[in-house]
């Protein structure tokens, strides 16, 4: 493991332990996306800021607004990286007003993606951002009526959010879509995420689907099956890597290395790991922007909590 890799892993796990020690009934999926985003984007774990966002959001919402639970604690992470959080969380509910105006349903989901939406537009821009908003999900929901919903808010607002051609792009995830399923690899759900993201390369897409196979297939041999809330991460690193097999040795590296660590080796299980692993080696990249790896890993984290409660009341019945 090379130098910048080791710090980035270290760092990660030095945050996730104060976040699992402050933070410890946020739950452990929060306490791993703590961890990532702060050292996706170079930031302190800051106890103090975290808890005065959360008091701040209490007060300004319902208590039966979509600011509570689960997405309290996602948005309050993803504020805590600002400095301005206050006049950006003012910000979020001007866009959630008019979004739900123009149909979209008050949800976490919705919340993540008006922060992506956001850090990349300003409010003068509100009308127009909106409306392709609408025209990215209404696309969606024309191709794929049977696994689009409101989880989908949070793609929607990465592919507006990069100013792409929208029927351009959804024609070559489309493809992407038909050949991921034909290959039966993952879930429909996970087969449309895995699409959405590697259509944001459109001039590479056929040589980065490839790639996001092969890597599906290297990770099925490794713990069994492809849980579709990693597909996010998948698509980014079929885009990042060239030598598939090169990025998965380094990826095994890394989740050797996390698996030393006690909470890492029984706590947590393989795929997740092997999941945080992946994108450690992404972040070392420097690739991507800061906002856009923070997207897709708010992306994950919230499929997983919304997987894990699932079989929480799977397991109940």
């Amino acid at each position: 493991m090379d130098k910048v890799l080791k710090k980035h892993v270290d760092t990660m796990k030095n945050d996730y332990l104060k976040s699992k020690d402050k933070l410890k009934y946020d739950g452990d999926l929060l306490n791993h996306f703590v961890a990532l985003v702060l050292t996706n984007s170079n930031k302190e774990f800051n106890y103090d800021k975290i808890r005065a966002i959360r008091k701040y959001i209490k007060e300004k919402t319902s208590w039966f607004s979509t600011f509570r639970g689960n997405n309290l604690y996602i948005i309050s992470i993803l504020l805590s990286l600002k400095n301005d959080w206050k006049d950006r969380f003012e910000r979020i509910l001007i866009w959630e007003d008019k979004l739900k105006e123009e149909g979209f349903i008050e949800s976490p989901y919705l919340s993540v993606g008006i922060w992506i939406l956001t850090d990349y537009f300003k409010d003068e821009e509100l009308y127009t951002v909106s409306c392709r908003m609408k025209e990215v999900f209404d696309l969606l929901k024309d191709r794929y009526s049977n696994v689009t919903s409101s989880d989908d808010y949070i793609m929607c607002a990465i592919l507006v959010s990069l100013g792409l051609d929208n029927r351009k792009n959804i024609d070559i995830a489309d493809k992407c879509y038909d050949k991921i399923t034909s290959e039966d690899i993952m879930s429909n759900n996970g087969a449309q995420t895995l699409s959405n993201i590697i259509c944001t390369d459109p001039e590479n897409y056929s040589n980065n689907l490839d790639k996001a196979i092969e890597i599906c297939e290297i990770v099925r041999s490794s713990v069994g099956s492809v849980q579709p809330q990693y597909a996010g991460i998948i698509g980014i690193a079929s885009i990042l890597v060239q030598d598939v097999n090169k990025f998965m040795r380094e990826v095994q590296t890394v989740e050797t290395y996390l698996s030393e660590t006690h909470e890492y080796e029984f706590f947590m299980d393989k795929s997740f790991r092997l999941m945080i692993s992946m994108f450690m080696v992404i972040i070392s990249k420097k690739h991507f922007g800061d906002g856009y790896l923070n997207s897709i890993i708010a992306l994950t984290i919230n499929y997983c909590l919304v997987s894990q409660q699932q079989a929480m009341i799977y397991n109940a019945n």
